[in-house]
């Protein structure tokens, strides 16, 4: 029998997955582990960019992050639209999102928990979580030499047609394009939350004890011109390793891409993973998944003049509080979902 992973990024990617590879892209761990799991019982493994055009596919087992260049063909060349999952926000990926409970009509659609009572359900439901890999305890006991910071990229949105578009440009012709889409959207008040990012980092700015890590802060961009000056106040640093950048930190603002519910990526875990806490904005029901007394709630506050008050406020007690309890999490059963083998058993007992 052939299991046929129809993955995105295959450019940058072979079966098993090399560490470079599971680095660059966050939450991949579990491939492996399906891989070493589906090997041993017998089964040829693939990603579906290896797939000769000659090769027979018929009856193969495709499991589909999203759509690829390779999903239309392999299925109409037999393969069975066995799993397809999405770790993307509804934000993102719109065409998928928009036509997943229809199209190819795959046995399996695991997906964010709040994604079916909103897109629609496909013919089986499992709610994914994030699947986060196992992390060394060294990073906890890191020195704190960054009393606040932010791990973030000025991103640019890329367009088929055009070499590029500024993101600004992309999400306006997104919004009248997909106008019913986003409008469905911004009435539940699930919204990108890029917007607040930025207005966080030129509000901490000003403070010499804030530091801003990430990817593209020394083009302009989308930024305007005043906000790209004051963010070069700061002097915006590029890293290599997010574990050892966010371990030096004793506060960490972490927002989601977009709020939307059971939406809950690695940022949070990661502060947990590093000893660092968490300023959370996101999932409106993160608290159904991660307790509240591990993170400080961006939401209580009405300016980022409050939040600032009480990061600077809060007792080293408190401190220690928050510290242990997300250790707790991490080491309860409520957590065992948001792991890497958990995401691996729910696509292997799809297959038994």
């Amino acid at each position: 029998m052939k299991i046929i992973f129809d993955l995105q990024y295959q450019e940058m990617l072979s079966l098993p997955l090399t560490e470079v590879a599971m680095n660059r892209l966050p939450g991949l761990t579990w491939v492996n582990i399906c891989y070493d799991n589906l090997i041993h019982r017998g089964y040829e493994v693939s990603l579906s960019s290896n797939v000769d055009s000659f090769e027979d596919v018929k009856g193969a087992i495709l499991i589909s992050d999203m759509y690829t260049a390779h999903t239309d063909k392999l299925i109409s060349r037999g393969a069975i639209a066995h799993l397809v999952f999405s770790m993307e926000s509804p934000n993102i990926s719109k065409n998928f999102y928009s036509t997943y409970s229809s199209k190819y009509n795959y046995n399996y659609s695991y997906l964010f928990p709040g994604i079916f009572s909103f897109f629609g359900n496909g013919k089986q439901n499992l709610p994914l979580f994030w699947p986060n890999a196992k992390v060394s305890e060294h990073y906890k006991a890191k020195p704190k030499d960054v009393f606040l910071g932010m791990i973030a990229s000025n991103k640019q949105m890329f367009n088929r047609r055009f070499k590029f578009i500024p993101g600004i440009i992309e999400h306006t012709v997104k919004k009248v394009v997909w106008s019913n889409y986003y409008n469905r959207l911004n009435k539940m008040s699930y919204t990108d939350l890029y917007k607040n990012r930025l207005e966080a980092i030129i509000y901490f700015s000003k403070f010499k004890d804030f530091a801003l890590f990430g990817r593209g802060w020394k083009k302009q961009n989308t930024l305007s011109l005043q906000n790209f000056n004051q963010i070069q106040k700061i002097e915006p640093l590029e890293i290599d390793d997010k574990l050892e950048t966010l371990s030096r930190m004793k506060f960490s603002i972490c927002f989601e891409n977009f709020r939307f519910p059971g939406y809950i990526t690695e940022k949070i875990f990661d502060c947990f993973f590093t000893g660092t806490i968490p300023i959370y904005l996101g999932a409106p029901d993160i608290e159904n998944y991660v307790p509240t007394n591990c993170f400080v709630d961006a939401r209580q506050f009405g300016s980022f003049s409050e939040m600032n008050d009480f990061i600077r406020s809060i007792s080293p007690e408190k401190i220690k509080e928050l510290l242990e309890n997300a250790n707790n999490f991490l080491n309860s059963s409520a957590y065992e979902k948001f792991t890497d083998r958990c995401f691996a058993n729910q696509i292997l007992n799809s297959i038994n």
